[in-house]
């Protein structure tokens, strides 16, 4: 290269690093508009700078264009393979597309690079704990507080994850610890509020959730829904509404169920069933506790369906298996048992039963009407809780079933008896449940050709030590 083309790229060179700090300073300062003119003319300019497409993309994902911001990490992937900080982010908008698997390989990736990744260390973490992988996602936010013991995010996301656990007073220790270090940390502010609200410490809930609403909220999902429930819990009806609107706009598959929500507090129509995603997500965080030891507070909904099959040499569908405890009770008197669930985490759990003969991943009511006649009964404990119109699952358990065939499960009790609702948000609620009364149950029974056996009422399971109560029901086809 002769003087004059050195001279010329050095200067070249200097105008794409002016730009780009001047971008940086634009980015940090909140003016995104200025930011990302001057990224895109870096880009177009020709230099083949790796940072300014993982900024870029930072920047698109801050505003939600998740797939935008995924191709702009890919192309600074493309020039530098070996950058933590690109993998860290190409894994983040991977895990906002649902993309679980390459998000998983994307944060190892950048972990094998930089083991004390403060950031990959967290998302990895968060990534695990939604799989219900709590104990591992506890040692990756380990690992980050190894090196930054003050790390807010990894401390916050450790209480998560030990709540989801069981263990809510270490987790309410950890948040306190939090808000007292830092009395604006707004997520440790929330998920107190709503910790403390669901324990039915309604008054000291109320403190932190009108704290966190004064304060700037994450624009993510997880933190809003947590806040809109917390504020509805505690009384603050309008702000829980507005909070839980800004989740639905950016949760549009309604993953963590801010449509329920607002149906319960009756700003929009009852949905005919909670969202696939939301059951999908919901599940997967609570599979690794279904099959707990029993203790003190046992899950009783298996053992009450499972108490009402009756006789041998049947062929058994149960729809809405999850981990398999209905089957597990039920084999004695199978030939054949099939289990089908929407939750890849539980049939995974069912599967190491080894009790089935057949499980399926996929929607129950479309896996009964591709059966017709095939079953002799189908059992649904603690499923048909997360439908509201049951004419579609009443009416799929009718084609599949034989003449004299048994639709088994249970509901949760509406306090009017001829209607259904999505449940208050008391812990059923937000957790994609509905309400259905007697009455209501006994005419779609009879609208979809069923004969009402039994509907009687018992204890489903508990909450903080308090009974819940279900309706048990059989019905028969005649």
């Amino acid at each position: 290269m002769n003087r004059r083309a050195r001279r010329a790229a050095e200067v070249s060179a200097s105008k794409t690093k002016d730009q780009f700090l001047a971008a940086v300073a634009h980015h940090r300062a909140g003016r995104l508009a200025e930011a990302e003119r001057l990224y895109r003319a870096i880009i177009a300019g020709g230099a083949p700078v790796a940072q300014a497409h993982n900024n870029l993309g930072f920047l698109l994902h801050q505003r939600g264009e998740h797939a935008a911001a995924l191709a702009e990490y890919r192309k600074a992937i493309a020039i530098n393979p070996d950058d933590p900080g690109a993998l860290n982010n190409l894994g983040s908008a991977l895990r906002e597309l649902d993309d679980a698997e390459e998000a998983q390989a994307c944060y190892r990736r950048a972990l094998s690079i930089k083991p004390d990744h403060l950031e990959a260390n967290n998302n990895l973490g968060m990534l695990l704990s939604d799989r219900g992988r709590h104990a591992e996602a506890l040692e990756c936010y380990r690992r980050a507080l190894a090196v930054n013991p003050g790390y807010a995010d990894a401390i916050n996301n450790s209480a998560v994850a030990v709540r989801r656990s069981g263990e809510t007073a270490q987790a309410i220790a950890l948040w306190k610890e939090l808000v007292a270090r830092n009395p604006d940390d707004v997520q440790a502010h929330v998920y107190l509020a709503d910790t403390l609200a669901d324990l039915g410490a309604v008054a000291e809930a109320r403190q932190h959730a009108l704290i966190a609403d004064a304060l700037e909220v994450p624009a993510r999902s997880a933190v809003r829904f947590a806040l809109g429930i917390a504020l509805a819990r505690c009384g603050m009806r309008d702000r829980a509404i507005a909070r839980l609107r800004q989740c639905l706009a950016g949760d549009p598959q309604d993953r963590f169920g801010a449509g329920l929500a607002l149906a319960a507090l009756e700003q929009s129509p009852v949905p005919e069933r909670a969202s696939a995603a939301f059951i999908d997500r919901h599940y997967a965080i609570c599979a690794d506790r279904w099959d707990a030891a029993a203790g003190p507070y046992p899950y009783r909904g298996a053992q009450l369906v499972a108490d009402r099959v009756g006789g041998g040499g049947l062929d058994i569908l149960d729809a809405g298996c999850g981990t398999g405890l209905v089957g597990a009770l039920v084999r004695d008197r199978a030939r054949g048992l099939v289990g089908v669930d929407l939750s890849a985490t539980m049939l995974d759990l069912a599967r190491r039963k080894n009790v089935y003969d057949e499980l399926q991943r996929g929607d129950m009511i479309a896996f009964m009407r591709g059966r017709p006649q095939a079953c002799d009964v189908v059992t649904c404990a603690a499923t048909l809780i997360h439908f509201g119109d049951l004419a579609p699952p009443f009416g799929a358990a009718a084609a599949t079933l034989r003449a004299g065939g048994a639709f088994v499960f249970t509901a949760f009790p509406h306090e009017r008896d001829a209607d259904f609702s999505v449940a208050a948000l008391d812990g059923l609620g937000q957790g994609g449940c509905f309400v259905h009364g007697r009455g209501y149950i006994a005419d779609a029974a009879a609208a979809s050709g069923f004969a009402v056996e039994t509907i009687e009422s018992a204890v489903h399971e508990y909450k903080n030590g308090a009974p819940i109560t279900s309706l048990v029901v059989v019905l028969r086809k005649p």
